[in-house]
Protein backbone atom coordinates (compact mmCIF):
# COMPACT_ATOMS: atom_id res chain seq x y z
CA UNK A 1 0.00 0.00 0.00
CA UNK A 2 1.19 3.52 -0.50
CA UNK A 3 2.67 5.41 2.63
CA UNK A 4 -0.47 7.23 4.46
CA UNK A 5 0.75 9.29 7.35
CA UNK A 6 -2.08 10.05 10.35
CA UNK A 7 -1.97 11.48 13.64
CA UNK A 8 -3.26 9.76 16.58
CA UNK A 9 -5.50 11.09 19.38
CA UNK A 10 -2.20 11.20 21.97
CA UNK A 11 -0.54 12.96 18.99
CA UNK A 12 1.59 10.02 17.85
CA UNK A 13 2.27 9.91 14.50
CA UNK A 14 1.89 6.89 11.82
CA UNK A 15 3.14 5.93 8.96
CA UNK A 16 1.34 3.16 7.42
CA UNK A 17 2.87 0.92 4.48
CA UNK A 18 6.42 2.55 6.40
CA UNK A 19 8.25 0.69 8.95
CA UNK A 20 8.21 -2.39 10.64
CA UNK A 21 5.32 -5.29 10.64
CA UNK A 22 2.65 -4.64 13.19
CA UNK A 23 2.17 -7.70 15.81
CA UNK A 24 -0.12 -7.83 18.43
CA UNK A 25 -1.12 -11.26 19.71
CA UNK A 26 -4.58 -12.53 21.04
CA UNK A 27 -8.15 -10.56 20.31
CA UNK A 28 -7.15 -8.49 17.34
CA UNK A 29 -3.90 -10.54 16.30
CA UNK A 30 -5.85 -11.28 12.24
CA UNK A 31 -6.43 -7.51 12.14
CA UNK A 32 -3.09 -6.26 11.42
CA UNK A 33 -1.47 -9.78 10.01
CA UNK A 34 0.63 -8.64 7.34
CA UNK A 35 0.85 -4.76 7.69
CA UNK A 36 3.38 -2.80 8.39
CA UNK A 37 3.92 0.84 9.98
CA UNK A 38 6.00 3.59 12.14
CA UNK A 39 4.99 4.83 14.87
CA UNK A 40 6.72 8.05 16.37
CA UNK A 41 6.19 10.02 19.00
CA UNK A 42 5.49 13.98 17.90
CA UNK A 43 9.56 14.58 19.10
CA UNK A 44 10.15 11.55 16.35
CA UNK A 45 10.80 8.80 18.80
CA UNK A 46 10.09 5.73 17.45
CA UNK A 47 6.97 4.19 19.68
CA UNK A 48 6.37 0.19 19.88
CA UNK A 49 3.02 -0.94 19.17
CA UNK A 50 2.63 -2.03 22.72
CA UNK A 51 2.96 1.31 24.17
CA UNK A 52 0.38 3.22 22.02
CA UNK A 53 -2.56 3.96 24.20
CA UNK A 54 -5.36 2.12 24.03
CA UNK A 55 -7.63 4.52 22.06
CA UNK A 56 -4.91 5.36 19.56
CA UNK A 57 -4.87 1.61 18.92
CA UNK A 58 -8.44 1.80 18.25
CA UNK A 59 -8.32 4.76 16.01
CA UNK A 60 -5.64 2.87 14.32
CA UNK A 61 -7.82 -0.11 13.39
CA UNK A 62 -10.70 2.14 12.27
CA UNK A 63 -8.23 3.87 9.72
CA UNK A 64 -7.00 0.70 8.69
CA UNK A 65 -10.40 -0.61 7.84
CA UNK A 66 -11.50 3.32 6.69
CA UNK A 67 -8.82 2.60 4.16
CA UNK A 68 -9.59 -0.34 2.95
CA UNK A 69 -6.59 -2.74 4.04
CA UNK A 70 -8.22 -4.30 7.04
CA UNK A 71 -11.55 -6.08 5.22
CA UNK A 72 -14.94 -4.94 6.63
CA UNK A 73 -18.20 -7.10 6.62
CA UNK A 74 -21.28 -5.03 5.48
CA UNK A 75 -23.94 -4.53 8.15
CA UNK A 76 -27.71 -3.68 7.30
CA UNK A 77 -29.15 -0.37 9.17
CA UNK A 78 -32.58 0.75 9.82
CA UNK A 79 -33.63 4.40 9.76
CA UNK A 80 -35.53 5.29 12.98
CA UNK A 81 -36.60 8.20 10.83
CA UNK A 82 -38.42 6.67 7.96
CA UNK A 83 -37.24 3.15 8.34
CA UNK A 84 -35.98 2.14 5.30
CA UNK A 85 -32.95 -0.62 5.25
CA UNK A 86 -30.05 -0.08 3.94
CA UNK A 87 -26.54 -1.77 3.76
CA UNK A 88 -23.27 -0.10 4.66
CA UNK A 89 -19.34 -1.03 5.95
CA UNK A 90 -19.72 0.58 9.43
CA UNK A 91 -16.14 2.47 8.87
CA UNK A 92 -16.83 4.08 5.44
CA UNK A 93 -18.46 6.75 7.13
CA UNK A 94 -15.04 7.98 9.48
CA UNK A 95 -13.66 11.30 8.71
CA UNK A 96 -10.05 11.21 8.06
CA UNK A 97 -9.17 14.85 7.47
CA UNK A 98 -8.90 15.57 11.29
CA UNK A 99 -6.07 12.71 11.16
CA UNK A 100 -4.49 13.43 8.47
CA UNK A 101 -4.43 17.18 9.09
CA UNK A 102 -3.47 16.93 13.12
CA UNK A 103 -6.40 19.21 13.63
CA UNK A 104 -7.01 16.77 16.86
CA UNK A 105 -8.01 19.95 19.14
CA UNK A 106 -11.92 20.06 19.12
CA UNK A 107 -13.10 20.41 23.04
CA UNK A 108 -15.44 17.77 22.61
CA UNK A 109 -14.89 15.32 20.18
CA UNK A 110 -10.66 14.99 21.14
CA UNK A 111 -11.03 15.56 25.06
CA UNK A 112 -9.38 13.27 26.75
CA UNK A 113 -11.33 10.52 29.04
CA UNK A 114 -10.74 11.86 32.67
CA UNK A 115 -8.71 9.02 34.20
CA UNK A 116 -8.33 11.25 37.59
CA UNK A 117 -11.60 10.92 38.72
CA UNK A 118 -14.11 7.91 39.87
CA UNK A 119 -17.46 7.04 38.60
CA UNK A 120 -20.65 5.70 39.55
CA UNK A 121 -22.69 2.63 37.81
CA UNK A 122 -25.34 0.49 38.72
CA UNK A 123 -24.54 -1.70 42.13
CA UNK A 124 -21.79 -4.29 41.04
CA UNK A 125 -22.18 -6.37 44.47
CA UNK A 126 -25.41 -8.62 44.07
CA UNK A 127 -27.73 -8.32 47.51
CA UNK A 128 -26.33 -5.00 48.67
CA UNK A 129 -28.74 -1.85 49.09
CA UNK A 130 -26.52 -0.14 47.38
CA UNK A 131 -27.51 1.95 44.41
CA UNK A 132 -24.62 2.52 43.29
CA UNK A 133 -20.92 1.14 42.88
CA UNK A 134 -18.04 3.55 42.40
CA UNK A 135 -15.56 2.41 40.06
CA UNK A 136 -12.07 4.37 39.12
CA UNK A 137 -9.83 3.08 35.78
CA UNK A 138 -6.33 3.67 35.04
CA UNK A 139 -5.07 4.28 31.61
CA UNK A 140 -4.22 1.50 29.30
CA UNK A 141 -1.66 0.79 26.62
CA UNK A 142 -2.04 -1.87 24.26
CA UNK A 143 0.55 -4.10 25.91
CA UNK A 144 -1.19 -3.41 29.19
CA UNK A 145 -4.56 -4.33 27.98
CA UNK A 146 -3.38 -7.80 26.50
CA UNK A 147 -4.15 -9.92 29.58
CA UNK A 148 -8.15 -8.89 27.89
CA UNK A 149 -7.40 -9.81 24.68
CA UNK A 150 -6.11 -12.66 25.16
CA UNK A 151 -9.16 -13.88 27.90
CA UNK A 152 -11.88 -12.79 25.03
CA UNK A 153 -11.47 -15.74 22.87
CA UNK A 154 -15.37 -17.19 20.79
CA UNK A 155 -13.90 -20.66 21.85
CA UNK A 156 -14.41 -20.55 25.40
CA UNK A 157 -16.42 -18.74 27.92
CA UNK A 158 -15.15 -15.68 29.20
CA UNK A 159 -13.32 -16.25 32.25
CA UNK A 160 -13.00 -13.08 34.69
CA UNK A 161 -9.63 -13.14 36.51
CA UNK A 162 -7.42 -10.80 38.14
CA UNK A 163 -5.58 -10.36 34.49
CA UNK A 164 -9.07 -9.63 33.24
CA UNK A 165 -8.97 -6.91 35.70
CA UNK A 166 -6.16 -5.30 35.22
CA UNK A 167 -6.56 -5.35 31.28
CA UNK A 168 -9.46 -3.45 31.89
CA UNK A 169 -7.68 -1.07 34.10
CA UNK A 170 -10.07 -1.43 36.97
CA UNK A 171 -7.87 0.53 39.72
CA UNK A 172 -10.48 0.66 42.25
CA UNK A 173 -14.18 -0.29 43.03
CA UNK A 174 -15.75 0.64 45.88
CA UNK A 175 -12.46 1.25 47.84
CA UNK A 176 -11.41 -2.33 47.03
CA UNK A 177 -7.72 -2.42 44.95
CA UNK A 178 -7.33 -6.43 45.24
CA UNK A 179 -7.54 -7.34 41.62
CA UNK A 180 -8.32 -11.13 42.24
CA UNK A 181 -11.03 -9.54 44.71
CA UNK A 182 -12.26 -7.26 41.98
CA UNK A 183 -12.57 -9.85 39.69
CA UNK A 184 -15.19 -12.31 41.91
CA UNK A 185 -17.08 -9.24 42.35
CA UNK A 186 -17.40 -8.77 38.64
CA UNK A 187 -18.32 -12.30 38.41
CA UNK A 188 -20.88 -12.17 40.42
CA UNK A 189 -22.34 -8.54 39.00
CA UNK A 190 -26.09 -7.76 37.67
CA UNK A 191 -25.91 -7.72 33.97
CA UNK A 192 -27.32 -4.00 33.93
CA UNK A 193 -24.11 -3.23 35.86
CA UNK A 194 -21.58 -5.40 33.93
CA UNK A 195 -23.39 -3.38 31.02
CA UNK A 196 -22.42 -0.13 32.23
CA UNK A 197 -18.87 -1.22 32.96
CA UNK A 198 -18.50 -2.01 29.40
CA UNK A 199 -19.84 1.01 28.51
CA UNK A 200 -17.59 3.38 30.66
CA UNK A 201 -14.45 1.37 29.25
CA UNK A 202 -15.83 1.98 25.39
CA UNK A 203 -15.64 6.05 26.41
CA UNK A 204 -12.29 5.55 28.31
CA UNK A 205 -10.66 3.99 25.14
CA UNK A 206 -12.88 4.96 21.94
CA UNK A 207 -12.75 8.40 20.94
CA UNK A 208 -15.87 10.30 20.34
CA UNK A 209 -14.99 10.44 16.61
CA UNK A 210 -15.20 6.64 16.53
CA UNK A 211 -19.02 7.61 16.58
CA UNK A 212 -19.84 8.01 12.71
CA UNK A 213 -22.45 8.55 10.76
CA UNK A 214 -24.50 7.07 7.74
CA UNK A 215 -27.01 8.87 5.89
CA UNK A 216 -30.48 7.38 4.80
CA UNK A 217 -30.68 7.01 1.43
CA UNK A 218 -34.34 7.71 1.18
CA UNK A 219 -34.71 10.85 3.79
CA UNK A 220 -31.38 12.12 4.50
CA UNK A 221 -31.20 11.41 7.91
CA UNK A 222 -27.90 10.49 9.61
CA UNK A 223 -27.77 7.18 11.38
CA UNK A 224 -24.84 7.33 13.91
CA UNK A 225 -22.94 3.82 14.21
CA UNK A 226 -19.84 3.18 16.86
CA UNK A 227 -16.74 2.04 15.03
CA UNK A 228 -15.01 -0.60 14.67
CA UNK A 229 -18.08 -2.69 15.60
CA UNK A 230 -15.45 -5.36 17.15
CA UNK A 231 -14.89 -4.64 20.31
CA UNK A 232 -13.29 -5.78 23.43
CA UNK A 233 -16.63 -7.01 25.23
CA UNK A 234 -18.75 -6.89 22.36
CA UNK A 235 -19.50 -8.87 19.02
CA UNK A 236 -19.21 -7.59 15.64
CA UNK A 237 -22.45 -8.33 14.35
CA UNK A 238 -22.33 -10.60 10.59
CA UNK A 239 -23.43 -9.61 7.35
CA UNK A 240 -26.61 -11.86 7.87
CA UNK A 241 -27.51 -10.41 11.18
CA UNK A 242 -31.04 -8.80 11.01
CA UNK A 243 -30.64 -4.80 11.75
CA UNK A 244 -32.28 -3.90 14.48
CA UNK A 245 -36.36 -3.03 14.24
CA UNK A 246 -37.76 0.26 13.63
CA UNK A 247 -38.44 2.32 16.92
CA UNK A 248 -42.27 1.12 18.53
CA UNK A 249 -44.75 4.21 18.64
CA UNK A 250 -46.83 2.34 20.71
CA UNK A 251 -45.06 3.36 23.86
CA UNK A 252 -45.81 6.66 23.21
CA UNK A 253 -48.43 8.76 22.91
CA UNK A 254 -51.27 8.03 20.90
CA UNK A 255 -51.54 10.27 17.67
CA UNK A 256 -54.95 11.77 18.68
CA UNK A 257 -53.53 12.53 22.41
CA UNK A 258 -50.23 14.42 20.72
CA UNK A 259 -52.79 16.30 18.53
CA UNK A 260 -54.61 17.54 21.03
CA UNK A 261 -51.25 18.66 23.30
CA UNK A 262 -49.78 20.49 20.52
CA UNK A 263 -53.42 22.45 20.06
CA UNK A 264 -53.44 23.27 23.96
CA UNK A 265 -49.93 24.39 23.71
CA UNK A 266 -50.69 26.01 20.31
CA UNK A 267 -53.38 28.43 21.34
CA UNK A 268 -51.51 29.11 24.65
CA UNK A 269 -48.40 30.72 22.59
CA UNK A 270 -50.48 32.39 20.48
CA UNK A 271 -51.81 34.27 23.62
CA UNK A 272 -48.92 35.32 25.06
CA UNK A 273 -47.39 36.11 21.76
CA UNK A 274 -50.45 38.19 20.64
CA UNK A 275 -50.73 36.50 17.07
CA UNK A 276 -53.71 35.03 15.32
CA UNK A 277 -53.59 31.52 14.89
CA UNK A 278 -51.12 29.93 11.90
CA UNK A 279 -51.80 26.70 9.87
CA UNK A 280 -51.00 23.91 11.99
CA UNK A 281 -49.67 20.21 10.84
CA UNK A 282 -48.90 17.30 13.18
CA UNK A 283 -47.44 14.99 10.29
CA UNK A 284 -47.09 11.63 11.64
CA UNK A 285 -44.87 9.97 9.00
CA UNK A 286 -41.19 10.37 8.69
CA UNK A 287 -39.79 14.00 9.85
CA UNK A 288 -37.94 16.47 7.34
CA UNK A 289 -34.51 16.40 7.57
CA UNK A 290 -31.96 19.69 8.12
CA UNK A 291 -28.76 20.01 6.57
CA UNK A 292 -26.88 18.36 9.12
CA UNK A 293 -29.17 15.32 8.93
CA UNK A 294 -30.84 15.46 11.96
CA UNK A 295 -34.66 14.89 12.02
CA UNK A 296 -36.87 18.11 13.05
CA UNK A 297 -38.90 18.18 15.93
CA UNK A 298 -40.66 20.86 13.63
CA UNK A 299 -40.44 23.59 11.05
CA UNK A 300 -41.96 26.93 10.10
CA UNK A 301 -42.91 27.29 6.33
CA UNK A 302 -43.46 31.19 5.32
CA UNK A 303 -46.69 31.86 3.38
CA UNK A 304 -46.27 32.08 -0.49
CA UNK A 305 -49.06 34.62 -1.48
CA UNK A 306 -47.72 35.11 -4.69
CA UNK A 307 -47.63 31.58 -5.67
CA UNK A 308 -50.14 30.25 -8.45
CA UNK A 309 -52.16 28.78 -5.33
CA UNK A 310 -51.31 31.16 -2.69
CA UNK A 311 -50.35 29.35 0.82
CA UNK A 312 -50.37 30.84 4.42
CA UNK A 313 -47.62 30.47 6.60
CA UNK A 314 -47.59 27.06 8.52
CA UNK A 315 -45.88 25.30 11.23
CA UNK A 316 -45.34 21.60 11.45
CA UNK A 317 -44.45 19.54 14.11
CA UNK A 318 -43.26 16.17 13.48
CA UNK A 319 -44.84 12.86 15.41
CA UNK A 320 -42.19 10.46 15.28
CA UNK A 321 -39.31 12.52 16.21
CA UNK A 322 -40.56 13.23 20.03
CA UNK A 323 -41.65 9.47 19.98
CA UNK A 324 -38.14 8.35 19.32
CA UNK A 325 -37.30 10.88 21.66
CA UNK A 326 -38.97 8.90 24.36
CA UNK A 327 -37.61 5.38 22.52
CA UNK A 328 -33.53 6.76 22.89
CA UNK A 329 -33.68 8.53 26.44
CA UNK A 330 -36.64 6.80 28.34
CA UNK A 331 -40.42 9.19 29.14
CA UNK A 332 -39.35 12.75 29.46
CA UNK A 333 -41.95 16.08 29.49
CA UNK A 334 -43.49 15.89 26.20
CA UNK A 335 -45.44 19.07 26.89
CA UNK A 336 -42.44 20.88 27.39
CA UNK A 337 -40.90 19.99 24.40
CA UNK A 338 -43.97 20.92 22.48
CA UNK A 339 -44.13 24.43 24.48
CA UNK A 340 -40.50 24.73 23.17
CA UNK A 341 -40.28 23.58 19.43
CA UNK A 342 -43.56 25.39 18.97
CA UNK A 343 -42.68 29.14 20.56
CA UNK A 344 -38.92 28.08 18.15
CA UNK A 345 -40.93 28.09 15.07
CA UNK A 346 -42.98 30.91 16.19
CA UNK A 347 -40.10 32.86 16.50
CA UNK A 348 -39.03 32.12 12.53
CA UNK A 349 -42.16 33.58 11.72
CA UNK A 350 -41.94 36.91 13.62
CA UNK A 351 -38.52 36.94 11.99
CA UNK A 352 -40.17 36.32 8.82
CA UNK A 353 -42.49 38.82 9.40
CA UNK A 354 -40.06 41.43 10.07
CA UNK A 355 -38.34 40.90 7.12
CA UNK A 356 -35.05 38.89 8.52
CA UNK A 357 -34.57 35.22 10.09
CA UNK A 358 -31.68 35.72 11.96
CA UNK A 359 -32.20 32.57 14.52
CA UNK A 360 -32.48 30.62 10.65
CA UNK A 361 -28.89 31.94 9.91
CA UNK A 362 -27.81 30.90 13.66
CA UNK A 363 -28.71 27.06 13.03
CA UNK A 364 -27.15 27.18 9.51
CA UNK A 365 -24.28 28.86 10.83
CA UNK A 366 -24.15 25.89 13.93
CA UNK A 367 -24.52 23.16 11.24
CA UNK A 368 -21.58 24.46 9.26
CA UNK A 369 -19.72 24.80 12.44
CA UNK A 370 -20.37 20.82 12.88
CA UNK A 371 -19.68 19.75 9.69
CA UNK A 372 -15.78 21.96 9.89
CA UNK A 373 -15.76 19.64 13.70
CA UNK A 374 -16.17 16.51 12.29
CA UNK A 375 -14.74 16.76 8.60
CA UNK A 376 -11.89 18.84 9.27
CA UNK A 377 -11.05 22.99 8.04
CA UNK A 378 -8.09 21.48 5.73
CA UNK A 379 -10.36 18.96 4.22
CA UNK A 380 -13.64 21.30 3.74
CA UNK A 381 -11.02 23.22 1.79
CA UNK A 382 -9.34 20.42 -0.07
CA UNK A 383 -13.18 18.95 -1.33
CA UNK A 384 -14.40 22.71 -2.25
CA UNK A 385 -11.33 22.99 -4.38
CA UNK A 386 -11.77 19.53 -6.33
CA UNK A 387 -15.77 20.50 -6.42
CA UNK A 388 -14.63 23.63 -8.27
CA UNK A 389 -12.20 22.09 -10.44
CA UNK A 390 -14.78 19.17 -11.28
CA UNK A 391 -17.23 22.13 -12.27
CA UNK A 392 -15.09 23.77 -14.72
CA UNK A 393 -14.07 20.58 -15.93
CA UNK A 394 -17.61 20.17 -16.90
CA UNK A 395 -18.46 23.44 -17.65
CA UNK A 396 -15.14 23.12 -20.52
CA UNK A 397 -16.82 19.66 -21.54
CA UNK A 398 -20.34 21.43 -21.86
CA UNK A 399 -18.76 24.03 -24.07
CA UNK A 400 -15.59 23.16 -26.11
CA UNK A 401 -17.42 23.42 -28.97
CA UNK A 402 -18.44 26.86 -28.89
CA UNK A 403 -14.77 27.57 -27.25
CA UNK A 404 -13.68 26.09 -30.61
CA UNK A 405 -15.59 28.27 -32.71
CA UNK A 406 -14.82 31.66 -30.91
CA UNK A 407 -10.95 30.57 -31.53
CA UNK A 408 -11.56 30.15 -35.09
CA UNK A 409 -13.57 33.04 -35.61
CA UNK A 410 -10.55 35.06 -33.61
CA UNK A 411 -7.74 33.59 -35.32
CA UNK A 412 -9.65 34.46 -38.95
CA UNK A 413 -10.32 38.02 -37.88
CA UNK A 414 -7.03 38.46 -36.74
CA UNK A 415 -5.76 36.89 -40.25
CA UNK A 416 -8.12 38.74 -42.02
CA UNK A 417 -7.20 41.92 -40.20
CA UNK A 418 -3.66 41.63 -41.30
CA UNK A 419 -3.40 41.30 -45.01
Amino acid sequence: MPVERFVLPSGARVELGAGDRLFVSGLFEAELRGLSARITEPGGAAVALAELPLADFHVLRAILRRLGVVEEAEVELCCSNCHERWTVKPCSGLELGPFRDDELDDDELDAPFDFARSYELPCLRPGEEAEVSRLRLSPRTLGQAAPLHAAIRADRPLRITSGFVNGLGIDELDGERDARKIARLLARAPDDAFDALVQLFEDAHYPPRLSVPHTCPSCGVSEWVHVPLARELGLEPRAEDEAPAPPDDAQFLSLDAFEELVREEAQAAYRELGLKSIDLLVVEGPAEVDDGGEPLLGCYRPPELDALVPKSAEIRLFYRTFANIQHDEGVYDVRAEVRETLRHELEHHLAHLSGHDPVDDDERDEIEREQVRRVGQAELVRRSTRSALDELRGFVRRTWVLWLIVGLVTLLTLLAESR
